[in-house]
């Protein structure tokens, strides 16, 4: 089964089929986060946010889109506010770095 089949599947409510997508896209998420963050238990907090976001709004998803770029985006998304919410700079938006 494809990594697109699952997307559809997903969108649906399958369970199985959302797992699937958590093993697939779960790792490169983690180190999108941790290239912004440099703290494990932060990234992995962006990474779990973002499949929860996901399932929550798994009926609004496009099946024909980029879902790695979506994942990607909620990790980044997450890691800002953190970072906002910390009244810090994200390590990317440094102009220092």
């Amino acid at each position: 089964m494809s990594i697109q089949s699952d997307t559809y599947l997903l969108k649906s409510g399958d369970t199985a089929a959302f797992e699937r997508v958590f093993q697939y896209y779960s790792r490169s998420m983690f180190y999108v986060a941790m290239g912004l963050v440099e703290d494990r238990q932060i990234a992995e907090d962006a990474v779990q946010e973002s499949f929860i976001n996901l399932w929550a709004h798994r009926e609004q998803i496009n099946p024909d889109y980029d879902l790695q770029y979506y994942l990607n985006q909620s990790v980044r998304n997450y890691i800002y506010k953190y970072f906002r919410h910390q009244g810090e700079a994200c390590r990317s938006f440094d102009p220092g770095v």
